[in-house]
């Protein structure tokens, strides 16, 4: 489990120095601050600061998970209103709306990956507006007016749902708050490294587990503050098997009409 995630091992990479360099600070004799209670206020002062921030992107993170099944959802019910128009209006061309649909997923799944910075989703937003000129062959075919509706609402939440995980991708959950976090991480290391203690496993086994907490905890932040990271070793983002079973069923042979 250790291994399939990205934040275990990143913030034992700022971990592991850390214990490194109290352990000789310890050694050294470089240890002159005493521990009190305004060192141990601003520790849990750090935590609260770092938890209102995870607590922000969590919400928007819950959000993001119910997306993708949204997005699915919406994609099957216009296929589906396609392939019915194409069984009583032959002329109706099913296969470019197949095209169109294909192209949304792939643009998407494509847009959230690691190589184009988990927020290319432009091309996307694009293909969804391609949509329209479905719904306009759909009304020079003579489809039912129902019909014209629904795929004209899906194409409405299809746009108002990416747009939405276009925003998430691209901004940053308070950024002021998000600098003063980091700034009271480094400061609590830091300090933690100079207070004066007994034992050198006993201070080494507290340093450890505080610090890794804490850094632990700035690296869920940003990671759960993007929830779609395709093409990253993590086990926190949200899935996209939904679409990627949708994308594999529409590019199957027997799905072309």
């Amino acid at each position: 489990m250790l291994l399939g995630s990205t934040v275990p091992l990143k913030a034992l990479r700022i971990t592991v120095p850390a214990i490194v360099l109290k352990a000789l600070a310890f050694m050294a004799g470089l240890e002159f601050m005493t521990f009190n209670p305004l060192v141990g206020s601003v520790v849990a002062g750090a935590i609260f600061v770092m938890g209102f921030v995870l607590a922000g992107v969590i919400s928007d993170y819950k959000e993001a998970e119910k997306m993708p099944g949204e997005l699915r959802s919406v994609l099957d019910r216009i296929w589906t209103e396609a392939r019915l128009l194409h069984m009583s209006k032959p002329e109706f061309d099913v296969e470019q709306v197949r095209l169109r649909l294909l192209k949304i997923l792939r643009s998407f799944i494509e847009g959230v990956e690691q190589k184009r910075g988990y927020s290319g989703l432009e091309p996307c937003v694009e293909s969804v507006e391609g949509l329209s000129d479905t719904i306009a062959e759909m009304e020079k075919v003579g489809a039912a007016p129902v019909a014209i509706s629904r795929v004209k609402d899906g194409r409405e939440n299809l746009l108002k749902n990416i747009l939405r995980i276009y925003y998430m991708q691209r901004t940053v959950y308070l950024p002021s708050a998000r600098i003063l976090s980091e700034v009271l991480m480094l400061g609590v290391i830091l300090m933690l490294i100079f207070v004066k203690s007994q034992s050198l496993v006993e201070t080494l086994l507290m340093f450890s587990v505080i610090t890794y907490f804490i850094v632990y905890l700035r690296y869920l932040t940003y990671t759960l503050d993007t929830p779609f990271r395709q093409g990253e070793r993590t086990q926190d983002d949200v899935s996209l098997f939904l679409l990627k079973e949708f994308e594999k069923k529409l590019a199957k042979p027997e799905a072309k009409v």
